[in-house]
């Protein structure tokens, strides 16, 4: 019970934290993965980037965008189990960029809240529908006024010990986003 009460203070300091760092909705992103479970996702998401982002370090930008998403989980192959379920997801971006003036090169590091539809998908039960999200990605942001943003992520979701079973769910994500 503590963890959770925990894990719940966790995520209202990172809801109460947004308004501090976002800025208006200034992107769309287009995510596809490949779930390493026999389950694929779609999922499209509004993006806020910071307001005042800090002062680069050593040539590299740091930055913190949000992202607001909603997204499908199938099954690969007809189970037993559910076959899809919806998930709608807010995480905090932390990201690093080269700013090159051509191809802008970033590392990022991801860590949301995601809730889910239902807690099971296919065969495999996730015991919540309360689940965690972190990722890792690497990518570029290229283009006329650097716009677009091209990227790959690995994504783990798992209920984060609050309940059993906690087999998660991993992703490799290809993303595609657009400033507007």
């Amino acid at each position: 019970m503590k963890r959770a009460r925990n894990l719940g203070g966790f995520a209202v300091l990172l809801l109460m934290a947004m308004p501090a760092t976002a800025g208006p909705i200034d992107g769309l992103a287009v995510c596809l993965g490949d779930g390493l479970a026999d389950v694929d996702m779609a999922r499209v998401s509004l993006i806020a980037r910071q307001k005042d982002p800090p002062p680069g370090v050593a040539g590299w930008n740091l930055n913190i965008h949000w992202e607001f998403g909603l997204a499908l989980w199938r099954v690969r192959h007809s189970s037993r189990g559910t076959d899809q379920l919806v998930e709608a997801s807010v995480t905090p971006v932390l990201r690093l960029t080269m700013p090159w003036p051509t191809a802008r090169p970033y590392t990022e590091f991801g860590l949301g809240a995601h809730v889910l539809s239902d807690d099971r998908i296919g065969n495999r039960a996730l015991s919540t529908s309360y689940q965690f999200g972190s990722h890792l990605g690497v990518g570029a942001v290229i283009g006329a006024r650097h716009a677009w943003e091209l990227g790959v992520r690995f994504q783990h979701l798992s209920n984060a010990g609050l309940e059993t079973p906690n087999p998660g769910m991993d992703f490799v994500i290809a993303r595609v986003a657009r400033r507007f």
